[in-house]
């Protein structure tokens, strides 16, 4: 569950910066809103392991995209 929630989390703010957004307090409401609405996927993540190479690359990713096209394919 923890690496599943570091990828959510860090996809999350992510596209937040993306989108210019750089308040911590709003970043916290996103997050907890968005991890409820999303529960179900963040569930279907649990038990599966990423290699440490893709790991590193989801934290230090610089966009969504990369999340998603490089690092967890």
């Amino acid at each position: 569950m923890e690496q599943c929630r570091a990828i959510f989390d860090r996809l999350v703010t992510v596209e937040l910066e993306e989108m210019g957004f750089r308040d911590p307090a709003l970043a916290e409401l996103t997050r907890a809103e968005l991890s409820a609405r999303h529960r179900t996927e963040i569930a279907k993540c649990v038990g599966r392991r990423l290699p440490p190479r893709a790991m590193s690359c989801v934290m230090a990713a610089n966009n969504a995209e990369t999340v998603s096209h490089e690092c967890l394919r």
